[in-house]
């Protein structure tokens, strides 16, 4: 009986895994030729396996992980400049308004800011804030989809979220 695909791939990738995991946790840092061994083995592990198909899905893959890289990085480098121009807290509401539109990015670049850039509630203010209308949005789609009776149980799921978000909020702004 042939070895199915995944579980090919799953072996071929296991050991390269295994010295992420270990960089990872003893250096925190991932030295780039690991990563370039990781991306070049995930492009040819899946050209060798689905041929032209397989290569462009791991390119589609790749450039969606570039252009989120990138929004971390553009939010990050905005955020620092206002907080250069405007000093106080005048990043944080870039990292609101990036969030509306990426709520990880504006994760990330909040964690990319250097320590005590942000007070603890402005951060929180910053990310709470846009992920409070992030799932208000989520949660008026569902409904204007799946009708009130179709989506009450995933409706109060997110009505639940965002009310819990909006403790973070008030807590911030008062």
């Amino acid at each position: 009986m042939p070895i199915p695909i995944y579980a090919m791939k799953l072996l071929l990738l296991l050991p390269l895994a295994a010295i992420v995991i270990y960089y990872d946790v003893r250096f925190r840092r991932i030295p780039n030729v690991v990563v370039v061994a990781a991306l070049v083995a995930g492009l040819s592990i899946n050209t060798s396996f689905m041929g032209f198909e397989g290569a462009l899905s791991s390119l589609k893959g790749l450039g969606l992980a570039f252009l989120f890289a990138f929004s971390v990085a553009m939010l990050s480098v905005a955020s620092a400049w206002a907080q250069g121009q405007w000093g106080g807290d005048s990043g944080a509401i870039l990292i609101a308004l990036g969030g509306t539109a990426d709520i990880d990015a504006a994760i990330a670049s909040v964690g990319a800011l250097p320590a005590g850039s942000l007070s603890v509630g402005v951060a929180a203010l910053a990310l709470a804030a846009p992920t409070f209308f992030n799932t208000a949005f989520k949660l008026g789609l569902f409904v204007a989809i799946a009708g009130w009776r179709g989506a009450l149980p995933g409706a109060m799921a997110l009505a639940a979220i965002a009310a819990a978000l909006l403790i973070p909020i008030a807590i911030a702004t008062t």
